[in-house]
């Protein structure tokens, strides 16, 4: 804090983002009925570096951790595994307004990668296991 009156001219901006993360479940039928399967809410941490580069254009690349276990969950049954997820991506911002004012609304855009692993240990009987198999895997997704 005792650095922040200098940063006010620069042209990089560097900082750390913590929060919760919810994601969104999705349903896995078959047969025998249904399950919902996902990542248990979780901390997510990361940095942000972002380059002032014009006046109204701005551009940020994000880096965030998220500690979210795997799970499947229906019929009176849950099946849990350690996992994590990763996300990096790169976003461009508009910022249109006085750059000095104190407050400044921006739209952003961009894209980038979802990195998931599942990181517990592997059980010969899961409940659940004729929706969704909870392994150590992993899975790179495009991130917009």
């Amino acid at each position: 804090m005792a650095l922040g009156p200098v940063c006010f001219a620069q042209e990089w901006e560097l900082g750390v983002v913590a929060g919760y993360g919810v994601h969104r479940d999705v349903t896995v039928t078959n047969a025998s009925g249904s399950a919902k399967a996902g990542f248990k809410p979780g901390l997510a941490a990361g940095a942000v570096a972002g380059h002032n580069m014009y006046p109204y254009l701005s551009g940020e690349m994000r880096y965030t951790y998220r500690f979210s276990d795997l799970r499947v969950k229906g019929n009176g049954q849950e099946a849990a595994f350690k996992g994590e997820s990763h996300a990096v991506h790169y976003d461009l911002l508009y910022l249109p307004g006085d750059a000095d004012s104190a407050i400044r609304p921006f739209v952003a855009g961009g894209g980038g990668i979802m990195f998931y692993r599942g990181t517990g240990k592997e059980v010969v009987y899961q409940p659940l296991n004729k929706f969704a198999l909870l392994t150590k895997t992993q899975e790179v997704e495009p991130l917009i």
